[in-house]
């Protein structure tokens, strides 16, 4: 037998089992967002026909988020799905391999497990024993289960819990439970102290709420402040990079870098390309940027607040004089060709700023969003309408603002 701690690299340990699995695999785990170990499992259950894989995961809002896996895929593949009950939690996080290997611990098979969480598993192998009551206990939590073959059909009937264990949905569960123990143990005193304590601090905290001031609008209330330290996204070019998003209500706001070279144009809000975030699986939700700021080459700050409808030029030697097309658009008019213009066709001023060969450049960017789609679901970061049609557009895709999620 062998048994082995991991603490790192997880996502590695379990799709180099899965990959190396020869007849079965038995997956319970209460969230699976993880595309890398998903595909593995998809690519094992597609090369082999008679390949066993059964997954149960719970029926929340994290596991059917927008963006999230396709588990039809899965199951369309040959795969045995189940979903757990809302009400009673399935907090497991583990796997059998060919009834001989155990992968347990605390880690989920999600990005914010990867990337953000101190997380461990033990990989345990040839202990029989040991394998067979992980074995039982997974027939025994899909024993009374209906195995899912149609997904969007299933969820229909059964909707996802939303927050499952949010505060109000866990701890206060929680406290309801502490309390039938003491008073099942006679101890009505201490039954009394833990919901007291409750009272009290939701009216701190709801007296902290009322005291926040918040930009707002009144398509969106607000429903939490967080930061993405670890943005999961599609890369358009390999210089092009969000280093973190931050959302404060419906305010979301983008930290991007790149290298900027000789021509290179900044396009503040109300120009032809300025900056806008769109839905990734629904091109009618846009938002444009109201704001471009903090705007820094190599660490020394060069525009405090990018001034609306004016364009930026960075430029390397001499102030150019004439411009080819670029990213800013420009005027077919004789006398006045190859000037940036608005979508209006009116010409737009320029300002130019020197910066140093390769310098890098970061900005926050600003945008209101009036859908929920902005804030939960999969955007597309793109420099004006239509963008990503312009390979000299500074663009990201398919930006995932549901995944390592931290609370400001």
């Amino acid at each position: 037998m062998e048994i082995k701690p991991y603490f790192e690299k997880i996502e590695d340990v379990i799709v180099e089992d899965i990959k190396a699995s020869k007849t079965q695999l038995l997956i319970a785990v209460a969230w699976f967002t993880n595309h890398t170990i998903f595909d593995a499992l998809i690519e094992k259950l597609n090369e082999n026909c008679g390949f066993i894989a059964k997954l149960i995961v719970i029926n929340d809002n994290i596991n059917n988020r927008p963006g999230g896996l396709d588990f039809q895929k899965f199951v369309s593949a040959g795969g045995c799905f189940f979903y757990a009950e809302k009400n009673i939690p399935m907090h497991n996080k583990y796997m059998v391999i060919d009834s001989d290997i155990v992968i347990t611990g605390s880690y989920n098979y999600t990005y914010y497990a990867e990337t953000l969480n101190d997380e461990n598993v033990v990989r345990i192998n040839g202990d029989g024993n040991i394998v067979q009551s992980y074995t039982d206990n997974f027939n025994s939590l899909v024993s009374k289960k209906p195995k899912v073959t149609g997904v969007v059909d299933y969820l229909r009937v059964n909707p996802p819990a939303v927050d499952l264990f949010a505060y109000n949905n866990y701890a206060l569960k929680d406290i309801s439970l502490q309390t039938t123990f003491f008073n099942q143990m006679g101890n009505t005193s201490e039954a009394q102290n833990p919901m007291m304590n409750h009272q009290q601090t939701s009216g701190i905290v709801e007296t902290l709420k009322s005291k926040e001031i918040v930009e707002t609008n009144e398509t969106i209330k607000r429903y939490g402040n967080f930061v993405i330290n670890n943005v999961i996204y599609k890369q358009w070019k390999d210089n092009y990079y969000i280093d973190k998003i931050e959302v404060r209500a419906n305010i979301i706001k983008v930290l991007y870098r790149t290298t900027i070279s000789d021509g290179s144009w900044l396009c503040s809000p109300k120009t032809l390309n300025a900056w806008i975030i769109r839905s990734s699986n629904n091109k009618d939700i846009i938002s444009e940027s109201y704001a471009v700021r903090d705007v820094f080459i190599n660490s020394e700050m060069v525009i405090s607040e990018a001034t609306p409808g004016t364009l930026y030029h960075f430029y390397e030697n001499n102030i150019p004089t004439s411009f080819h097309l670029n990213a800013a658009g420009y005027n077919e008019d004789k006398t006045n060709r190859y000037r940036p213009i608005d979508s209006n066709g009116n010409l737009v001023p320029i300002e130019f700023v020197k910066t140093p060969k390769n310098g890098i450049l970061t900005c926050e960017v600003c945008f209101l969003a009036s859908n929920l789609e902005l804030i939960n679901g999969t955007i597309d970061f793109l420099e004006g309408d239509s963008g990503e049609k312009k390979g000299n557009h500074w663009n990201a895709f398919n930006v995932h603002m549901n995944l390592n999620r931290e609370s400001l």
